[in-house]
């Protein structure tokens, strides 16, 4: 895809990444996406160049290559993408990248088989048709399958898309062809990042018991009255039962409101549109519940219809959504 800088010819586009207009006259990024709206299935989205140093230091840099004209405060610009780009590595936002598969449920994209939960997986982007409209999405691979996927699923060749994992990459080791670690290795890295579950010592909770407990005086006639007395009150005292959090979203198919709710906080913290389909699988949501999910949401109030994890595809997928949540 070509991305690009123009000048702003009027100040009717809004910058994608903060929601504000772009000044006619301003220096601004063109994002190229597939959309099925758009002129041979391809459409643009506007960025500042500000903007889009801090969020897409990569399209920036690529647009940055090819224009000809002058870039104001360049050397500003560019330390701005150099610290964008080293947030992105840490937070694993920028892809292809790798990561350690959370779960075993996502499949290789080449050879078909389930990713081992803790070993190390190599995420891509890819087209992603769902009968009625073709998005874009997270795909995964196996180091060893990545190679042969190269031949054909990756324009620049092996060597490039090497480069640009290790680039986008914050895992300390990496198995061939982006390193040389060993199973071994990568286990340990697997066994380091998860997190021990608390258990209760019962000699620490014997010990935080209240010292005076010991010290009531057993037997006699005052202490048998106090236990008789307090007894019925024991026996009396039922569990309430436990109620639904206040902020606890409205219930979709067969998730739960709090399940609602633990999507949409999670979806708040994202600032790109493809991220959201990371959550989604976590969350076992199935493509054709996705975009009724995200209409959901925005008709709750739960998350802005403009929100990027949501903008885009509400607007692609209006045609097919119920009217009672469009209007």
């Amino acid at each position: 895809m070509e991305h690009r800088l123009e000048i702003a010819p009027s100040g009717r586009a809004t910058c994608r990444t903060c929601n504000k207009p772009i000044a006619k006259g301003e220096l601004r990024l063109g994002e190229e996406y597939a959309s099925q709206f758009g002129a041979d299935g391809f459409a643009i989205r506007w960025h500042h160049v500000a903007c889009a140093a801090k969020k897409l230091p990569a399209l920036l840099e690529q647009a940055m290559q090819s224009y000809d004209g002058e870039i104001p405060d360049r050397e500003a610009l560019e330390a701005a993408m150099a610290e964008g780009a080293k947030k992105a590595k840490a937070s694993g936002g920028a892809l292809p990248s790798a990561d350690l598969a959370p779960t075993g449920r996502a499949k290789c994209l080449r050879c078909q088989e389930a990713i081992a939960k803790g070993t190390v997986r190599v995420v891509v982007e890819r087209e992603v048709d769902t009968g009625t409209f073709v998005t874009k999405g997270a795909g995964y691979l196996h180091p060893g399958c990545v190679e042969a996927w190269a031949e054909e699923g990756w324009e620049a060749g092996l060597d490039d898309l090497v480069e640009q994992v290790k680039a986008h990459t914050a895992l300390a080791a990496l198995p061939p062809p982006f390193g040389d670690a060993s199973e071994e290795a990568i286990a340990a890295l697997a066994e380091g990042d998860a997190k021990p579950k608390k258990t209760k010592n019962k000699a620490s909770v014997a010990a935080a018991e209240p010292s005076g407990a010991s010290d009531k005086p057993s037997g006699g006639a005052d202490s048998a009255s106090e236990d008789a007395a307090s007894a019925p009150a024991a026996t009396k005292k039922a569990k309430a039962p436990k109620a639904a959090p206040a902020d606890a979203g409205p219930a979709f198919k067969s998730l739960s409101g709090k399940q609602v709710t633990a999507i949409v906080a999670k979806l708040a913290k994202l600032d790109q549109e493809y991220k959201s389909d990371s959550v989604f699988e976590k969350a076992n949501i199935e493509w054709g519940d996705r975009d009724l999910l995200r209409w959901h949401i925005a008709r709750h109030g739960l998350l802005e219809p403009t929100h990027p994890t949501l903008l885009h595809r509400l607007g692609e997928s209006a045609w097919q959504a119920p009217a009672e949540d469009v209007f």
